[in-house]
């Protein structure tokens, strides 16, 4: 059991440092730094215009910070495999997972790029989510 643990905590560290990667590189450099490996071009910057990339008018990258910061912290409490927070924890992964490849899908099929900070979040939530299904 604490192998799934320590894996979720480690792929919601790396979800956090990418997103927060992103958010350093995209708001808060100056404009001849902000082409970096992860996103080449203004491709990442034409990406955070689009309708899709918010909820409730949040980007998504932002969320995305707040959910690793939380999972990690949460993690370390009991109420992470306390059996009575355990469906509401798993229902909000699986959500977070399912809203990603959802996302994924309209990067690829609608908007026809690819988005390397998008496409390893999708994957670091899927894989958090199946793990936290095996706890």
């Amino acid at each position: 059991m604490a192998l799934p643990i320590y894996t979720i905590r480690a792929l919601a560290l790396l979800g956090f440092l990418l997103n927060a990667h992103f958010i350093y590189t995209h708001h808060l450099r100056k404009e001849e730094h902000r082409h970096t490996m992860l996103c080449a071009g203004d491709k990442c910057t034409s990406l955070v215009k689009t309708r899709y990339a918010r909820i409730f008018y949040v980007p998504n990258y932002v969320l995305s910070v707040f959910y690793y910061a939380a999972l990690i912290a949460v993690s370390f409490t009991l109420f992470f495999t306390d059996s009575g927070y355990r469906i509401p924890f798993l229902a909000l992964v699986w959500f977070v997972a399912a809203m990603s490849l959802y996302l994924t899908y309209i990067l690829v099929a609608k908007l026809k790029t690819r988005c390397m900070v998008c496409l390893g979040s999708a994957a670091i939530n899927l894989m958090i989510a199946v793990l936290f299904s095996l706890i």
